[in-house]
């Protein structure tokens, strides 16, 4: 094992020894995307896994490569990915895989990876991928990155850095975090950890993503004989963070026990290991996370009244996206300049769709991810047009703002006329602003694809069939059916698609 400041340690769980000997071989040593050497440590079982994470200081970087079939069964990697993520939310971690049928992959991303990779992959794409996961823990996934890097854009992330800055220093021994799923509790802890500083430990723990016959373990540590596979003493996150900071994501998921343990940290600064009766004295000051309601829970019986209490001594709610809409575009413009292959821009009518969408299912997350989707559409300037806007993301915009005149409307799944006027001002497409049926979705597409064609026309006269599709990004095949099939629902002329494939035919 070495330092991340010199090297980069690459983490492979496979249990075929050819694969580990390829893999050691491709990497040890070799220089990743940054200057530093990856250092590779190869295993063959789980137990390994969590001993390598278990020792590799908290400052230290990895990059994980899991086999999601260890004992021949699909997905028996999936437990190590939860428990990877849960210990080390910032690292990336790749699933690796025979099966890379939908559910396969769905399930793995789910638990936590942050690609997937099939084995099918060939060596020189499998060593871009793993560069790739090392940039995005260079430039995004570091747990201690700068503030001026933070998605501090909004009102309430700078209210929360101020309040940070205050506190740290403070005698405020807890903190409790409350927010829906995807409204920047991680970012919290980010911003905490920040105004900490480096020389004392922020260690991070999702208590959801660890097995309850396992949590008290993982934060109090055990003796050796404690339990069954419990060969050595070992200390838990408490004792590991001693003179600094434990951040309990997902607190409410703690077991009744651990519940205990955990007020007797708080009340007494004291933890006893699993399997011994020796108290050991430590200073730890505690941020909890929650999506759900702790008064509630502890009304419901679920959660003890006096842990709740001890850890709100400092409360920090954040709201859900649909009650700061006003912050959306600050968001928008922030992701849009920090997402990988950026930077884009968004169109005016693309953002009034996203600041007047409702995101109740995932909040920042969710508008997140939605840009990132959205990417796939960008134009080759990165311009992200109305065409690259999910369906159901515009499903959703008609139903919430039916009077908003900028925005595009839905009926049924379709375009009406209003919203097919803002596209044709949007896209310089030519779209009729009576109908007597309104467009559907597919055919404003097959209009922006006529109006591209037109215009590489326009701009560089005489093009080969082979060349457009080139510039576009279809197959030949795809590019001239589509067209076809434009022509025949009406949306532009047959002689005119006949003119440019007379002129496509001369060249190719």
């Amino acid at each position: 094992m070495k330092s991340a400041n010199h090297h980069l340690n690459l983490l492979f769980l496979d249990d075929d020894p050819f694969l580990r000997d390829r893999v050691k071989s491709d990497f040890d040593g070799a220089e990743g995307f940054d200057g530093r050497k990856y250092f590779v440590t190869v295993m063959a079982s789980s137990q390994e896994a969590r001993h390598f994470v278990e020792r590799l200081p908290h400052q230290d970087d990895f990059v994980a490569l899991i086999d999601l079939s260890l004992d021949g069964t699909k997905t028996s990697g999936i437990d190590v990915i939860r428990y990877l993520r849960g210990v080390r939310p910032a690292a990336p971690i790749l699933a690796f895989s025979d099966f890379d049928d939908p559910e396969t992959v769905k399930q793995a991303l789910q638990a936590g990876a942050s690609d997937f990779i099939s084995k099918r992959t060939e060596g020189r794409e499998l060593v871009h991928r793993i560069n790739m996961a090392g940039n995005v823990l260079q430039h995004a996934a570091h747990p201690r990155r700068d503030l001026d890097n933070q998605p501090l854009v909004t009102p309430t992330m700078q209210t929360i850095a101020r309040r940070a800055a205050r506190i740290v220093p403070s005698a405020v021994s807890s903190v409790l975090v409350y927010g829906e799923s995807g409204t920047g509790k991680e970012v919290v802890a980010d911003v905490f950890a920040e105004a900490v500083g480096k020389s004392v430990p922020f260690l991070r723990v999702n208590c959801g993503s660890i097995s309850p016959s396992l949590i008290e373990s993982e934060l109090f540590g055990h003796v050796r004989g404690a339990f069954t596979g419990a060969a050595t003493d070992r200390r838990g996150y408490f004792e590991s963070a001693n003179g600094g900071w434990v951040f309990l994501d997902e607190v409410a998921t703690l077991t009744a026990t651990a519940q205990v343990a955990l007020l007797r940290v708080l009340e007494n600064h004291e933890i006893v290991r699993v399997g011994s009766s020796k108290s050991v004295n430590v200073e730890v000051r505690v941020m909890a996370a929650t999506n759900e309601r702790l008064d509630l829970l502890v009304a419901n019986g679920r959660f003890r009244k006096d842990l709740w209490q001890r850890l709100r001594e400092v409360e920090i709610d954040l709201p859900p996206l649909r009650q700061r809409q006003s912050e959306i575009p600050g968001l928008v413009t922030h992701f849009c300049k920090t997402m990988p292959g950026g930077p884009y821009e968004v169109t005016d009518t693309v953002m009034d769709v996203l600041a007047t969408t409702t995101w109740h299912d995932g909040n920042v997350r969710e508008l997140r991810n939605c840009l990132r989707a959205m990417t796939e559409f960008a134009t080759p300037d990165r311009r992200l047009t109305p065409l690259a806007l999910p369906k159901w993301l515009l499903a959703e915009a008609g139903a919430d703002a039916p009077d908003q005149e900028a925005g595009i409307r839905m009926s049924g799944g379709a375009f009406t006329a209003s919203g097919a006027s803002t596209l044709s001002r949007e896209l310089r497409v030519d779209i009729p602003e009576t109908m007597a049926n309104p467009y559907q979705f597919e055919d404003i597409c097959d209009l922006a694809l006529v109006a591209l064609v037109r215009g590489i026309f326009k701009e560089r006269g005489k093009v080969s069939l082979r060349s457009l599709s080139r510039l576009i990004g279809l197959s030949r095949g795809t590019l001239t059916t589509k067209l076809r099939g434009a022509a025949d629902k009406g949306l532009v002329g047959m002689d005119e698609i006949q003119s440019l494939f007379a002129i496509q035919a001369r060249e190719d």
